[in-house]
C-alpha cells in the first residue's frame, strides 16, 4: 500500500501521501519480510550506485537517449514504441556508467571522511590550545 500512496494521491503533497511514506519506512524497519526485501544483494548494489546513478542519469538522458531517439525516429514507430525502446536501451547504459563512476564516488567519500576527521581534530586541538585556562578560585 505504501508504494501506491504517491499514485493514489496523484503525486500531491497530501496527508495520505505523507502517511503512506511514513508507513513504508516503518514497514522497512519493523516487518521482517519487507526488511528482507531491502537487505538483498540487489538492494545493496542499487544503494551503492544510487548516488553515482543520480549524478549521471541526466547527462545520459540528454546525450545517449536523445541520440537514440533521433536515430530511431525516422523509422516511423509510434511514440510509445520509441519511448519503450529508448528506455530499454537507456537503463542498462545508465547502470553501467553509474557502476563505472562508483569507485570515484567511493574515493570521494573516503577523502571527505578523512578531511572531516582532520578538521574536527584540528578544531578540538585549537580550542584546547587557545581556550582560556580556568584559574582555581580560592575556596572552590
Amino acid at each position: 500500500l505504501g508504494w501506491l500512496g504517491p499514485w493514489l494521491s496523484h503525486n500531491q503533497a497530501s496527508l495520505f501521501y505523507f502517511l503512506t511514506v511514513i508507513g513504508l519506512c516503518a514497514a522497512a524497519l519493523w516487518l521482517p519480510r519487507v526488511r528482507a526485501f531491502y537487505e538483498t544483494r540487489l538492494s545493496r548494489f542499487l544503494g551503492h550506485i544510487s548516488f553515482p546513478l543520480y549524478l549521471v542519469h541526466a547527462p545520459i538522458l540528454m546525450s545517449f537517449s536523445l541520440w537514440v531517439w533521433a536515430w530511431l525516429a525516422p523509422l516511423g514507430w509510434s511514440q510509445s514504441d520509441l519511448r519503450l525502446v529508448v528506455g530499454l536501451l537507456t537503463v542498462p547504459v545508465a547502470l553501467l556508467v553509474a557502476v563505472a563512476f562508483a569507485p570515484v564516488n567511493d574515493l570521494a567519500v573516503m577523502l571527505s571522511r578523512r578531511l572531516g576527521t582532520a578538521v574536527v581534530r584540528g578544531g578540538e586541538a585549537a580550542i584546547a590550545r587557545w581556550a582560556p585556562r580556568r584559574i582555581a578560585q580560592p575556596g572552590t
